[in-house]
């Protein structure tokens, strides 16, 4: 791996011990090595540190419980890939993930950002799952930054997640760069991201966002598109 296809996998986890080892061992097995493996503690109550700590190649931050926003944003800054790629701590990734993704962005030069096609999966019985498991189970989104290879550069350029919101800042993010200019066209066609639909997905415990609420994150879009950092 050349020094220009370095990629830092950061993965945020708040109280993920059911999953973080199995998610942290899905980057280990990548076909093309990453170059550091950063999973930041947002203030967990269970075990999610300890465990990340007992694999020798992953570096723990561990931070007061601030959210998601908060908890990516201290990665990025702590990241020194110049790819980063975001792993939820209960999702996995495909063993060729890395590799494929690579391969993509350096066919196509000019992409700051790739993105990859994701999977649901359960572990729990079908019989057992609820209404709005199902429903999120049959729902595929364009831009999920999960799984995405980003250029870690975009973030000084067109700055940060906004630590205000609960859900819904990639949304605002993804929507900024897309007003600055930035093509979000890039999508790896296979299917590389697997997230996992259980009983405490923040995707479950959250409603769907209205269309008062994706205004609002297009409004705040717009405001911060136009306070240029470069």
């Amino acid at each position: 791996m050349n020094d220009h296809d370095t990629v830092s996998i950061l993965i945020p986890v708040y109280n993920g011990e059911a999953f973080l080892a199995e998610a942290i061992k899905s980057v280990l097995s990548q076909t093309v090595p990453v170059s550091e493996i950063l999973v930041a503690d947002d203030g967990s109550t269970d075990r999610s540190a300890e465990i990340a700590e007992t694999f020798s190649k992953v570096r723990v931050l561990r931070l007061e419980h601030k959210g998601i926003s908060a908890t990516r944003n201290a990665l990025i800054r702590e990241a020194t890939g110049k790819w980063i790629l975001f792993l939820d701590a209960d999702d996995l990734l495909r063993a060729d993930t890395v590799e494929k993704l690579l391969g993509y962005v350096g066919e196509h030069s000019e992409s700051e950002i790739c993105f990859c096609r994701f999977r649901n999966f359960t572990d729990i019985p079908d019989d057992e799952l609820t209404d709005r498991q199902r429903k999120v189970m049959n729902i595929l989104v364009d831009h999920y930054i999960p799984g995405a290879l980003i250029r870690r550069e975009l973030f000084t350029k067109h700055g940060d997640f906004e630590k205000q919101y609960a859900f819904g800042e990639d949304t605002e993010w993804t929507a900024r760069l897309s007003l600055r200019g930035v093509n979000l066209d890039h999508c790896l066609e296979d299917v590389c991201y697997l997230r996992r639909i259980h009983n405490d997905n923040i995707t479950l415990s959250h409603r769907t966002i209205q269309t008062k609420e994706y205004l609002s994150l297009w409004a705040k879009a717009i405001r911060n598109a136009g306070k240029r950092k470069d």
